[in-house]
């Protein structure tokens, strides 16, 4: 997943110094009440992961005030993919979504992936909104 971003959005992601998803790391996931990991594996093998967190709206007074999930993570060794795999972790996120006195699920797919836009549309997920960004010289 690190590499799919420093391919698409190499001006907001950089090669980290050191790994990130540490057994520390998968601990915290597991132990934190507001996220899910989930992991996929075939014969003992993982081939795919979800990271989800749960969140809510700003305290504005022009938004809505709800809870949501966002799906951080989403990935799928190359070699499994539609096979299920991803399909089977999304079902996992939505249950858990409904777990948390929530019925909304979130995620970010950049315009450089349009087979995860794809997948994510086949599920029902449909577009909100669009970030836009200007590079100005220096």
């Amino acid at each position: 997943v690190d590499d799919m971003h420093l391919e698409i959005a190499s001006d907001t992601y950089r090669r980290p110094e050191r790994p990130i998803r540490t057994p520390e790391w998968i601990a915290e996931l597991i132990a934190d009440p507001q996220a899910l990991l989930v992991v996929a594996e075939v014969g003992g093998t993982v081939v795919g992961f979800l990271e989800a967190a749960l969140g809510e709206a700003k305290p504005l007074p022009f938004l809505v005030q709800k809870r949501f999930v966002t799906v951080n993570n989403l990935m799928v060794d190359a070699a499994s993919r539609r096979l299920g795999v991803g399909r089977a972790l999304m079902a996992a996120a939505q249950d858990w979504v409904r777990t948390q006195g929530t019925q909304e699920l979130r995620l970010t797919v950049y315009d450089g992936n349009p087979g995860a836009m794809a997948f994510y549309q086949a599920l029902g997920f449909t577009p909100v909104k669009h970030d836009l960004r200007l590079a100005l010289d220096e």
